[in-house]
């Protein structure tokens, strides 16, 4: 899980990277007026929500922090992706996440890996929106895989086999 998830940062460095920082931080109408920047920062802050809790085995997604320099300075972002790759490495332990749904305030028990789980899916489902930002504006080098889930890629695989 640790190397999949190092792998899907990396290649989000990588893709952001190639990018001028207009293009980074430009509102797209192919992304209902956000910006890649914003689908970048959002990946980075659920990471380091997760591992702020951690210690106090309590957090919020909805409470993170929001740092708008992560959508707008490229490098700055490439320095949070790799330090989350540096600190994701711990062992698994209960935890308890607080969402606000309407006017009610839910907490639901849970444990790190799981959220770690999490947190990789939605950032693949961030790339896929990173990608097509991307592809709108740029002609930026991307893997095949990059914003395609795991899943996604084998049953792919099992659909080539079986037609």
């Amino acid at each position: 899980m640790l190397a999949t998830i190092e792998h899907t940062l990396s290649e989000l460095s990588h893709v952001i990277g190639q990018l001028n920082p207009v293009d980074f931080s430009k509102p797209l109408p192919v992304l209902s007026n956000s910006t890649i920047g914003q689908h970048t920062r959002h990946n980075i802050e659920m990471f380091q929500c997760l591992l702020k809790g951690y210690d106090s085995a309590e957090f919020s997604y909805d409470n993170r922090e929001r740092n708008l320099l992560l959508e707008t300075d490229i490098s700055f972002a490439q320095q949070h992706l790799k330090l989350i790759c540096s600190e994701i490495n711990l062992p698994n332990k209960s935890l308890t996440s607080t969402y606000k749904l309407g006017e009610s305030i839910v907490q639901v028990e849970t444990n790190f890996f799981r959220e770690l789980v999490f947190n990789l899916e939605h950032c693949i489902h961030h790339n896929a929106l990173i990608r097509i930002g991307v592809n709108d504006i740029s002609d930026v080098a991307m893997s095949e895989h990059f914003g395609v889930a795991p899943s996604t890629m084998e049953y792919r695989k099992s659909c080539v086999f079986s037609a």
